[in-house]
Formats: structure tokens, sequence, C-alpha cells
């Protein structure tokens, strides 16, 4: 299919904090990229000099300019990725092996790249360096209590391995998002107990997950580490692209490293991997199991209608019928405006509050996109 490149330069303030439902201010920041129609490389003109520690960005639409879900107006696209990255990456890690937290972690911090440890509460002896990572934007989620293996065990054992380790981790976290959970031995149950305690689980189907999944109970996961075809940070590299494909999602599912046995990387090849995916962060968006769970159910969820549109302001509402309390992450938005707009002139704003954003310009249309948080106010962008 054709496709059409715009670039633009990201400087997008999130908004949020990870893993939490505050919010906080931001300046207001104009980046303004002119895209030709070829693949030549745009003009940037940025506002001031901060400006330029923004990211140059590269999305690829399709020409009719449709990526976008829940869409009421049609000048107004969901994208599919945050970001509008190409496809999403998630690092999951089992059974909280003690390197995880020693080697791995801090690798991923280096990068400032955030990973996703499904945990066993019953094995872990020192919980710190595991509020450490979660209060440094990394998920600990829920691999049950003693790891036993669903198809083998009563349901009132399952319901108290998927309850209890949820209860352990949030009061170890001091927090209630342990909101996800990784079936132990990769088998899930029978009972639809999962849904009870957790909005999402990750199975292992060693493919890449779609982006609008037909069971959020049955994530799939990739096996990768030693014994697998995936364990060089080339051959970590190739599986993140080839969820550009399907702009899909890719799951890694890890166990330990540095040691030797199934399903263990090594440090130096994680790390290739990971200065991979910190070189194309453009492309990849690289975020947390729950993270991209909450994004693709706002995503399908969201309604968006142009409330008002003068010849100086738009006003849209952004809404969706889910909890306010759990699904909080940002969704990206890209709105058409006037082309004649003075991009000098710009203010986008939610509730009062400035937001960041980006502008696109393609030929004589223009357009500007911004991250938001549904269901918190009105979105008005003057000019």
């Amino acid at each position: 299919m054709f496709k059409i490149r715009f670039f633009f330069i990201i400087n997008f303030a999130f908004f949020l904090m990870i893993n939490s439902s505050c919010s906080k201010d931001i300046d207001e920041i104009i980046d303004t990229v002119v895209v030709q129609e070829n693949d030549s490389v745009p003009d940037v003109v940025p506002k001031n000099a901060k400006d330029s520690l923004g990211i140059i960005s590269y999305i690829e639409l399709p020409p009719e300019s449709t990526n976008g879900f829940g869409v009421e107006d049609l000048d107004v696209e969901i994208a599919t990725w945050f970001g509008f990255k190409r496809s999403s990456v998630t690092h999951t890690w089992d059974d909280s092996n003690y390197n995880q937290i020693n080697i791995a972690i801090p690798l991923y911090d280096s990068f400032n790249l955030k990973t996703t440890l499904f945990s066993l509460p019953n094995k872990i002896k020192y919980w710190e360096p595991y509020k450490k990572a979660y209060d440094n934007g990394h998920e600990v989620a829920s691999h049950s209590l003693n790891h036993l293996n669903f198809e083998k065990i009563t349901s009132s054992q399952i319901e108290n391995e998927l309850k209890e380790s949820k209860n352990e981790i949030n009061e170890k976290m001091q927090t209630v998002n342990c909101l996800t959970f990784a079936y132990p031995y990769c088998g899930s149950e029978a009972y639809g107990l999962t849904e009870k305690y957790y909005i999402a689980a990750r199975s292992c189907k060693n493919s890449i997950q779609s982006n609008k999944p037909s069971d959020y109970y049955d994530l799939g996961g990739v096996l990768c580490g030693e014994t697998t075809q995936y364990f060089l940070g080339e051959q970590l590299n190739d599986l993140a692209q080839k969820s550009i494909d399907s702009n899909g999602w890719a799951i890694y599912l890890f166990h330990n490293i540095d040691i030797e046995g199934g399903f263990s990387v090594n440090s130096q090849e994680l790390k290739k991997h990971l200065t991979y995916l910190n070189q194309n962060i453009d492309i990849y968006w690289v975020a947390t199991f729950l993270d991209v769970v909450k994004y693709i159910k706002e995503r399908e969820a969201v309604s968006i209608k142009v409330k008002n549109q003068t010849s100086n302001l738009i006003e849209i509402s952004i809404t969706d019928n889910l909890d306010d309390s759990i699904y909080n992450h940002p969704i990206t938005v890209k709105k058409k405006i006037p082309s004649e707009t003075i991009d000098s002139s710009l203010v986008v704003k939610q509730s009062n509050v400035g937001l960041d954003y980006g502008i696109a310009k393609l030929g004589d249309s223009k357009f500007v996109i911004f991250n938001v948080i549904p269901d918190t106010g009105t979105v008005s962008i003057s000019f």
C-alpha cells in the first residue's frame, strides 16, 4: 500500500505519571514541521531554543489517514499506538529471579526504558529493590503466589493464587496498581477467575500480538533467551522489526539474565537490543504491559466529538466508559486545523491546563497532534 510520511517533532508532555492518575502542569511548546510530498528531509522551525530538545519522530500513515479508532469526526484521528509509533514493544520477566533486579533493571534504567516484572511474592525476600523499580516507572505485576500449575489445581486454589499475590504486591508497592497477570507455566484457567482481579493476562503464543486483541486474558508472549530463536541482540531486534509489519505488539518473555539455562539472556546481548530500541524510539513504543493494555482499551472505548468549531476555536469532547481510576493513560489524537492557522498563535488546553503538542503539515493540510487523558475535561484548540 502507498504510504504517506509525516515528520514532526514530539515534545509531548504526558499529563501523567506512569501508573498514577496524577497530572502536572506543562509548558506550552509549538514544534512545527513542514512536510513535503516526497522523501525529502522536512524543514524544522522551532519556536525557541528549548524546542530543539524535541525528538524528531517518523510517522507512517495510510493515504486515507485513518489509523484511528472510535472516531466521530472525519478530521479527528486516534493513533493506533502512543505517539503514532509504528508498533509497541514490551519486555516481561517471570519468576522473580534476583538477577532481574540486580542486572536487568539497571540496564533498562540506563536507557530510560520501562519493563514489567511478573513477580512471585512468596519467592521475594527483599522488596526494597522492587519498590525502587516500581517508583521509577517499571511495572511490578503478578505471576501468582507460588507458581502452581493452574491446570492441576482446584478453582479455589487458583483464586487464592490470583487474589493473594495481587494483595501482597499492592501492599509492598503501597499502591493498587497490580492489575495484570502472567499465567504460571503459560497455562490459563477455565473458571473465569483471572478477570475478577486483573484487567489483562499474558499467555505464551510465540507470535506478534494484534493491536486489536480478541481476548485480553490471552495476550501472547514470545519466549526469549537461551533455547529459543531469540537470544542474541540481532534476533531480539528482529522480533521488534516483525511487529512493524502488522502495527502489532511484540511481548517478550524472559526468565533470567546472565545465567545458563532456558529463557536466560546475556546482559551484553540485551544491551545491544536496548541500544537498538533506544536508537529507534521514534518507531517503537516501548512500554510496560499495563500501559499498553490501558492504551488499547482506552483507544477502543473512546468517543471523540467536536462540540464547537469557529474561525479561531475548536472544542473537543474526549470520553470513554471505562473506570477512570484505572484507565488514565493519555491517548494520542490528531486533529485537522485550518491551513491558514498561524503556528505561533496556537494554544491547546484541557480544562485550562496547557498541553504540549506538535504540528504537522502535508500540502495544504495542517494538523495538531497531542496527548490527552479521556474524561478529564474538554480540549480547546485556539488559534
